[in-house]
């Protein structure tokens, strides 16, 4: 017997909660699903271009990924600086996809927010090369492999400092990490990136470098499989010993 856990974050609470002496492996999640054919030129391109700056909510409609706290952060900003993409299963939690909806009408922000559902991936490809920022701050990851896909574009992410994002994101170099509620900090981070593009620039050459120096999901398995040959060749030892 071994354990497997898919970050060090998870290794460390399974740690926290039981006593064993037992091998283990720490085998990261891969942001290599989809295919990214832009070129640091292409990212340092879309990073000029002028106009408001492009966010991007990946992932399910549900109340832990922080959506609603989200648009009642960007609603005190300037509309000129952002548009947000909400990209995400609306199918989990029908009653707070509602809520959502509701919440975008009441604060004003239907031009500003586009609320597309799932994508297949074709046409999420479309949606990360047009974007500049991974934005979801409220959100409370134990790895985050939607993160990991954006910044195989180039998306700095904005992400909270609870959780797991702070193993991948280097605040101020790659990404940025928020404390949770700190809408202030987020604001911040917008409007300093729309008026600071070579910036924008630096840290999204960074994400890039950061995902092309991480595992992929080939190297996952190869690590799991060597793992569990070398917890099988010991137990047959074990056995004829």
């Amino acid at each position: 017997d071994g354990f497997i856990h898919n970050s060090v974050t998870t290794r460390n609470v399974v740690a926290s909660l039981i006593s064993h002496t037992k091998p283990e492996v720490v085998a990261y999640p891969a942001g290599n699903r989809l295919i990214c054919e832009l070129t640091e030129d292409d990212i340092i391109k879309r990073s000029k271009r002028p106009g408001p700056l492009e966010l991007l909510f990946l992932g399910n409609v549900i109340p832990r990924k922080g959506l609603i706290a989200l648009l009642e952060t960007l609603q005190k900003l300037d509309e000129h600086l952002w548009r947000l993409t909400v990209v995400g299963g609306t199918d989990f939690d029908p009653a707070h996809t509602q809520k959502v909806r509701e919440l975008i009408g009441r604060l004003g922000l239907e031009s500003s927010v586009n609320f597309i559902g799932f994508l297949e991936d074709d046409e999420l490809v479309e949606v990360l090369k047009a974007s500049h920022l991974f934005c979801m701050p409220y959100a409370y990851e134990g790895f985050g492999m939607a993160m990991l896909e954006a910044m195989s574009f180039g998306l700095p992410p904005v992400s909270s400092s609870a959780g797991a994002a702070g193993e991948t994101v280097l605040h101020g170099k790659n990404g940025f990490l928020v404390a949770p509620e700190d809408g202030q900090t987020v604001r911040e981070i917008i409007t300093e990136l729309y008026h600071d593009r070579s910036k924008l620039v630096k840290h999204a050459t960074a994400a890039r470098s950061t995902f092309l120096g991480s595992p992929d999901w080939q190297d996952g398995a190869e690590k799991i499989d060597k793992f569990v040959r070398e917890l099988a060749s010991s137990a047959r030892n074990h056995r004829q010993n």
